[in-house]
């Protein structure tokens, strides 16, 4: 009787911890987005998909990725303008570096490398010229990548987030 109700005792620890472990590994790896419930795109540059927080007007974009203190791998934050312009982006409030990818036409126009945020809202990237679309990523995530000028970028269809 002893030696039965040891192996319940262990099965219900390996159970348990097991149940624990699949909880913290999908809060780990969760993709985390903006509690605004903002659309989510996914978008495929080469052979890579990244998830993006779509942010589509003046507010959102103001704010971006300010204030968060990482950003997973595969997530990016998505930029969207209602026609092309040659805009400006600060790092205000940020707390990682950046690659940011000026898009035109759902193509890469241009790629700034490694952004950093150690100036905040004092350092400014501009677009080389005038961009529909700017996505932002992790720093260094473009050059291992190996992202280029002139690469494809494919959206799919909006979703909405889930906070």
């Amino acid at each position: 009787m002893k030696k039965n109700t040891l192996i319940i005792f262990l099965a219900a620890v390996i159970v348990i911890a097991s149940v624990f472990w699949l909880l913290i590994r999908e809060k780990m790896v969760a993709p985390q987005f903006s509690e605004a419930e903002n659309s989510i795109k996914e978008i495929k540059i080469n052979d890579y998909n990244f998830l993006a927080e779509v942010v589509d007007n003046s507010e959102k974009r103001a704010l971006g990725l300010s204030g968060r203190p990482e950003l997973c791998p595969e997530c990016a934050m998505l930029f969207v303008f209602e026609k092309p312009n040659q805009v400006s982006f600060w790092m205000k409030d940020m707390q990682f570096d950046l690659d940011i990818i000026w898009i035109a036409s759902d193509e890469i126009e241009n790629i700034s490398k490694n952004v950093s945020h150690a100036q905040g809202s004092a350092e400014v990237v501009q677009a080389p010229g005038p961009v529909d679309k700017v996505l932002e990523i992790n720093a260094g995530i473009s050059e291992k990548l190996d992202l280029k000028i002139g690469d494809k970028v494919e959206f799919s269809n909006f979703s909405k987030a889930k906070p």
